[in-house]
């Protein structure tokens, strides 16, 4: 069964619950009915009914994003699937920060029956969450309050016989202890008096939570509890943000697919309320000594002779074996050189981004070295430098066949950079040479754990396959 404008995921969610048999209200959801949001919210007659909703949900990909460790009396369930974000609100009581603030029975026997399949509260229960929607956790007045609280007087005003009920209203606030508090902001409502987006005042939430705490004194260790991890969450030096690498041969579709999931994942940046950034991870100098030696290093077209050793023959190779020793020793400092020089960019750029829950993907990391550079295979060092650098939540070695990379005609200047294009890439010069790289990040998934991804099909299935793999990481990570 379908609604006008209803997104086709909230309704399949609740037709699933119908038809399991489950008794549950849609409450603070008149919104979604109207197509402006997919976040629902779901008050559950019992205790059963609500576990059997959370197993129900699991089953059907979602995964949860707030448990009653955080909040008790309700779960958060969240699916990102083909660029929709669904949201899903358990509740088992009508409660915000694990203060009851309604009777969930009596609106239960209130009720009010669209069809077989859609229950709303009734128009004084709606108010009376509306209202307490805006005391105890949003603690401002929202355009969603304002329309929905003056559709229920307007429906009350306008229909004969059908007063609002202040007696049942006030039976609820006096069993919580918010009456006086509830009042002062209905009167505002049925005056039309109200601002949008004005906030509640601090003396007014401390009354109502002091009363209503009052009368269930025993929620008081669970306060205390999510007020100390609150406390933790702000000094702590864990990353909570997700940080995702794309790696992989010139040409391979880093660039591209880094633009293709910060848009993929927008919605989900968009409710954990944190930006989502794309950060160019190539080699860059960054500090004043490296951008010295690199002016330098350009000078001498060392990055130049270094390209030159990829395909050379094997006459060449053992001609060059008298100053390979020397080369090496060139090479395991220019490794543990470009180390130092990414770890501070990390450090500098990366973290603390990351400290603040933000989503970063970036376009190469430092493990490209291992791939670009020739002589990687033989280094000693390189491997143990890749290990100790800061791990990604997630690598991704993006791959496809030397046709399909050659056809994609990438420009590159032979490990060198120019003063405009720093990030222009360098020029292909083989198929040899390309060849020589795909059998080097291969051999980095074997040191770094990474999935290899093939972006030799459509661009928008390739970005879907690593946003199904890394959207729950991000979820996880953000608790």
């Amino acid at each position: 069964m379908q609604f006008k404008n209803t997104p086709e995921n909230i309704m399949q969610i609740i037709e699933l619950f119908h038809n399991q048999g489950l008794k549950y209200n849609l409450f603070k959801c008149e919104h979604i009915f109207a197509g402006n949001n997919e976040n629902l919210d779901i008050l559950f007659a019992t205790k059963e009914d609500y576990n059997k909703a959370s197993s129900l949900l699991k089953e059907n990909g979602f995964i949860i994003y707030m448990s009653e460790k955080v909040e008790k009396y309700k779960k958060m369930y969240l699916k990102l699937n083909n660029g929709t974000l669904t949201k899903i609100h358990l509740h088992r009581e009508i409660a915000w920060n694990g203060v009851k603030v309604l009777d969930e029975n009596n609106i239960f026997a209130r009720q009010v029956e669209l069809n077989k399949m859609i229950y709303f509260p009734s128009p004084e229960d709606s108010i009376l969450i509306h209202i307490a929607h805006i005391l105890f956790e949003n603690f401002t007045i929202g355009p969603k309050e304002v329309k929905y609280i003056a559709a229920c007087l307007i429906e009350k005003n306008n229909k004969k016989g059908s007063e609002i009920n202040y007696r049942y209203i006030n039976k609820q606030l006096n069993q919580f202890g918010w009456k006086k508090e509830f009042y002062y902001l209905f009167n505002k409502f049925n005056k039309n008096k109200v601002e949008v987006g004005k906030k509640v005042s601090f003396t007014m939430i401390i009354k109502s939570y002091f009363k209503a705490i009052l009368k269930q004194p025993l929620i008081i260790p669970h306060l205390t509890k999510r007020v100390i991890k609150l406390i933790g969450n702000k000094i702590s030096l864990k990353r909570k943000g997700t940080l995702i690498a794309l790696i992989g041969v010139n040409g391979s579709g880093k660039t591209t697919t880094t633009e293709l999931l910060k848009e993929e994942l927008k919605l989900l940046a968009t409710f954990f309320h944190v930006p989502i950034e794309g950060y160019y991870f190539g080699w860059r100098p960054f500090s004043p000594i490296a951008k010295l030696l690199s002016r330098i290093m350009k000078k001498k077209k060392t990055f130049k002779k270094i390209a030159e050793q990829e395909g050379i023959t094997k006459k060449e190779e053992k001609e060059n074996e008298k100053k390979g020793k020397k080369l090496s020793m060139f090479q395991e400092g220019l490794f543990l050189y470009n180390f130092m020089e990414y770890l501070l960019r990390y450090w500098i750029q990366i973290y603390p981004k990351l400290r603040k829950r933000e989503i970063i993907i970036t376009d190469r990391y430092f493990y490209d070295i291992y791939g670009q550079y020739p002589y990687a295979e033989k280094s000693i060092l390189i491997k143990n430098l890749m290990k100790l650098f800061p791990k990604p939540d997630k690598t991704f070695i993006l791959d496809a066949d030397i046709e399909t990379i050659m056809k994609r005609g990438k420009t590159n200047k032979e490990y060198e950079t120019t003063k405009t294009k720093l990030k222009e890439e360098r020029k292909i010069k083989s198929k040899n040479y390309l060849e020589g790289q795909r059998k080097r990040y291969k051999e980095i998934n074997k040191i770094i754990k990474s999935i290899i991804i093939t972006t030799e099909e459509d661009k928008i299935e390739t970005t879907r396959k690593i946003t199904n793999k890394i959207w729950k990481l991000s979820v996880k990570k953000s608790l």
